[in-house]
């Protein structure tokens, strides 16, 4: 049940974090634009903890299928090719 919440919860992250304009929901217009890539830095790093997390747990678990696992251990593979890749 929490793997579920916390695939929810992530799933939210995700969607607020990649399709809101970040000028409209994340920063009001006293900020100032370095603001933003603070902001996306702390939505990338909520977002690898909760779903590094809930595929944490499956796999912790052990009393999960087969094909849950596997899904887990390509999440945690996900997220370090994420924090691994060459900055731009």
């Amino acid at each position: 049940m929490l793997a579920y919440v916390l695939m929810v919860l992530g799933l939210l992250f995700i969607v607020i974090y990649r399709f809101l304009p970040a000028d409209q929901f994340f920063r009001p217009a006293v900020m100032a634009g370095s603001t933003t890539k603070s902001v996306r830095l702390w939505m990338a790093v909520a977002v690898s903890i909760i779903v590094l997390a809930s595929a944490l747990y499956v796999i912790l678990s052990g009393s999960n299928d087969v094909s849950s696992e596997k899904w887990a251990f390509a999440t945690v593979g996900t997220i370090i090719g994420f924090w691994l890749r060459p900055e731009k």
